[in-house]
């Protein structure tokens, strides 16, 4: 993306019209409070895993197998899962997995997301992602990448950051159709022009006073 376009979508979002048209203040307060929910969701989600975890481990211990045993109960992990959570296998590993990581990594992941959201920028902050992390932190490329010098997977130091449209305009007209998303990073994706872009909302703008419009009548 050249700095000329770059400077001519900037100014297109600055117009308090096209501001006023895309609800731009509100989806970014929006879009800020699904990343609060989404952090605290996370945050769930370890405490869950260790509490998993600990419920596996006294299953398998002795007390718990005996006990097991007078009731005439022999549960694989999987079986154990499904039966006591409702969940499939390999939630119930993710789970357990998450819960054996080194707390320096976990914590290290989650730095790194902060910082994402500090830099406006939406981490993947995820069980998946988590566990993707540690793995190349431990030198195991997770999708056969290389490792670097020091032996940690290239992709080990970064967080992968979540792409996803927050708002998406599509119009069809003669000629060049019209197509603007913003993405959750406050990023935008268009190949289109600021006048072309105007002519759609102008078009929304249009069609909102019309049925305005009819409904006050």
């Amino acid at each position: 993306m050249t700095q000329e376009t770059q400077k001519n979508e900037q100014g297109f979002l600055n117009l308090p019209f096209v501001n006023r048209a895309l609800n731009l203040t509100a989806i970014k307060k929006a879009s800020s409070n699904v990343l609060t929910a989404q952090k605290k969701k996370f945050e769930n989600t370890l405490e869950l895993s260790k509490m998993v975890c600990e419920a596996h481990m006294w299953f398998t211990s002795a007390q718990g197998q005996a006990l097991a045993s007078e009731y005439g109960i022999k549960w694989t992990a999987e079986q154990f899962s499904l039966n006591v959570f409702g969940w499939q296998k390999s939630y119930f590993y993710k789970l357990v997995k998450v819960a054996k990581l080194d707390d320096s990594i976990v914590e290290e992941f989650t730095a790194k997301c902060d910082q994402l959201e500090a830099d406006k920028k939406e981490p993947q902050r995820s069980v998946e992602s988590l566990l993707k992390f540690a793995k190349a932190k431990e030198g195991e490329p997770a999708d056969g990448n290389g490792e670097n010098e020091e032996g940690e997977s290239e992709e080990g130091a970064n967080v992968e950051e979540k792409q996803s449209a927050i708002l998406t305009l599509s119009f069809k007209r003669e000629g060049k159709n019209v197509a603007f998303r913003i993405m959750s990073d406050g990023s935008v994706k268009t190949t289109n022009s600021p006048e072309e872009l105007l002519e759609a909302i102008a078009l929304i703008q249009a069609t909102i006073s019309s049925e305005s419009g009819e409904s006050a009548e």
